[in-house]
């Protein structure tokens, strides 16, 4: 995510827990800050965000960790930094059936209520936020090609074609307001997030 955002000219400033993944950060370009996500003040957050035109909120408590508190808790309390900011496009990696946790797999049932609170919440900011809930993800080559639409029941994303995405709707303005699901197909990624702007929202 971080390489693809760089590359298209992108000053980024990436905050994670430990120093490796800062030094990786930094090799890509970025700059890193150390923090814990779930223990940052307000004041510390409008540090973070001051100047900033965008996020990209990609963090998630993984299995083993607290859903509850980063993907729901951290993820509003950012979002609500970010829009007394006046930070201007918040672009946020769910995850599929989010906006339906009940039908999703067992296993993920926190996770998934988790990050339904934090996308819900954006609706009452000013953010111009969009929401992109993939599929699986894979460490595959990406193939530039992926398939967007609603209440996808499945299905495998690349790391490199999610991070595609979510660049080319940072570029997109007609991409705000608008939450997807997301997995490998058939369209290239331009082509894949135009088709956003005309379609309806649920």
């Amino acid at each position: 995510m971080v390489a693809s955002l760089v590359a298209v000219g992108h000053d980024v400033l990436g905050v994670v827990r430990r120093p490796e993944q800062a030094h990786a950060l930094e090799e890509q370009g970025a700059s890193a800050e150390l923090a814990d996500l779930t223990q940052l003040a307000p004041t510390e957050w409008r540090r973070l965000l001051d100047g900033a035109d965008a996020v990209v909120w990609t963090a998630g408590a993984g299995f083993g960790g607290d859903p509850h508190a980063v993907d729901a808790e951290a993820c509003v309390a950012a979002q609500q930094a970010a829009d007394a900011a006046g930070v201007a496009r918040w672009v946020q990696v769910s995850s599929m059936y989010a906006d339906r946790a009940e039908e999703g797999p067992e296993f993920m049932r926190n996770v998934l209520e988790a990050k339904s609170v934090a996308d819900a919440s954006l609706a009452v900011t000013a953010l111009g936020w969009t929401v992109v809930r993939p599929g699986g993800f894979t460490n595959d080559i990406g193939t530039g090609q992926v398939y967007v639409g609603q209440n996808l029941t499945g299905g495998t994303v690349p790391r490199e074609d999610l991070a595609a995405v979510v660049v080319a709707c940072l570029a997109e303005p007609g991409t705000a307001r608008t939450a997807f699901d997301l997995v490998g197909g058939r369209t290239p990624v331009a082509e894949a997030v135009a088709s956003l702007v005309e379609q309806p929202q649920p």
